[in-house]
């Protein structure tokens, strides 16, 4: 593999590769294997595939591994529906299962016994705004917007206070080594109403905000999937305190990325991205970019430090250089303001007590439950 250019994310995405060490295998062993691949493969890793078929996955402890798994087996069953899943779980079917929602967390913790861990994700979640819609093109509107947000009451109502981490920058906070911790929010609809009115913004018959043949009100365009629409209702209400109306449309969620975002045809939206375990957001930010190499979602005008510091955060590989590139990327981000960054999306690993007492990394992903995998045991 060539890299065309220095890009520290290179050896992450690698690890997101599902790579097997097959060098000792001979050709026609390499054929076989693709040729079954449901085929159990010895490897070095710390169990060993002795099943795997359309209702499940049995795994075996390799007795050669170090550390040595202290579970000799494991069981994973396979479900087409979370409702089945639950039923499962729920039923003492399955010892531990994950959830994503707020709705789905609060089904598995009725089962008596339950211990819920919380993950935090790669993913960030942020209303966009399309600054080439009249209005949202004025700065002194979009940092209104952001200043009258308030993170505590979305994370503690809509989130049920378990399913996300308030965020402010441009990194998720599932990346603590970066993200610069907890985030200290200024919340404040007065000082946001004041900003308005003297950027000549001023309340008309109907509650929203008008200047000349412009009005504050917007359509919030988010996909159908849980919580979203509950996180954009809770914006609604928040942003009409100051005068800015806004219409909740939900959309199928294969139809919120293209054309809604990369292609402009939105007011406001409501987005959920994952970038991945590396803090490289350039796809999402790079002011000059066109998709597919990138998409500038809020159609920004070109901003030569912002992309240098973008620049800067994609290619070195010092922790500390790409640690105060990160600072910069969100300082840039926030006084422009094409977005407002609300939270970190959290997952909740939830086992029943006979697991009670399984090492769950709190960062991470959903992928991260089994980081410590060799440490379980009952």
């Amino acid at each position: 593999l060539t890299v065309a250019a220095p890009h520290a994310a290179f050896l992450t995405a690698l690890t997101q590769i599902p790579v097997l060490p097959l060098g000792r295998l001979t050709h026609a062993q390499l054929a076989s294997a693709a040729a079954h691949p449901s085929h159990p493969l010895a490897t070095s890793g710390p169990y060993h595939v002795a099943l795997a078929n359309d209702s499940g996955l049995n795994l075996t402890r390799n007795t050669y591994a170090v550390p040595r798994p202290s579970l000799p087996f494991l069981r994973f069953d396979f479900y087409s529906t979370f409702n089945a899943a639950a039923a499962a779980f729920t039923g003492g079917g399955a010892d531990a299962m994950l959830a994503t929602t707020p709705q789905q967390r609060a089904r598995l913790m009725h089962r008596q016994g339950s211990v819920a861990h919380g993950i935090a994700t790669f993913q960030f979640v942020d209303l966009l705004f399309n600054e080439r819609v009249p209005g949202l093109d004025d700065p002194a509107v979009r940092r209104a917007i952001a200043t009258a947000i308030n993170r505590t009451a979305i994370v503690g109502g809509a989130l049920d206070g378990s399913s996300g981490l308030q965020q402010e920058g441009a990194v998720s906070q599932g990346l603590a080594w970066i993200a610069g911790g907890a985030p200290k929010e200024v919340s404040s609809p007065a000082v946001a109403a004041e900003l308005l009115s003297q950027a000549g913004w001023s309340v008309g018959p109907d509650g929203t905000r008008v200047r000349g043949t412009s009005a504050l009100s917007y359509t919030l365009t988010v996909a159908n999937v849980a919580p979203l629409p509950t996180v954009a209702t809770e914006l609604a209400n928040q942003l009409a305190q100051i005068g800015v109306s806004v219409r909740v449309q939900q959309v199928p969620a294969d139809k919120f990325v293209a054309p809604d975002v990369t292609q402009h045809d939105f007011e406001m939206a409501l987005g959920d991205w994952d970038n991945g375990p590396d803090p490289d957001v350039s796809a999402f930010w790079r002011s000059n970019a066109t998709p597919p190499d990138g998409v500038n979602v809020s159609g920004a005008t070109p901003d030569p430090f912002l992309d240098q510091a973008l620049d800067i955060l994609a290619s070195a590989t010092d922790a500390q250089a790409r640690i105060a590139a990160a600072v910069a990327v969100s300082h840039d981000l926030a006084v422009d303001t094409p977005a407002v960054f609300l939270y970190t999306p959290v997952d909740s690993y939830v086992v029943h007590s006979s697991l009670a007492r399984t090492p769950v990394p709190s960062v991470g992903g959903s992928e991260a439950r089994f980081a410590d995998i060799t440490s379980w045991h009952h």
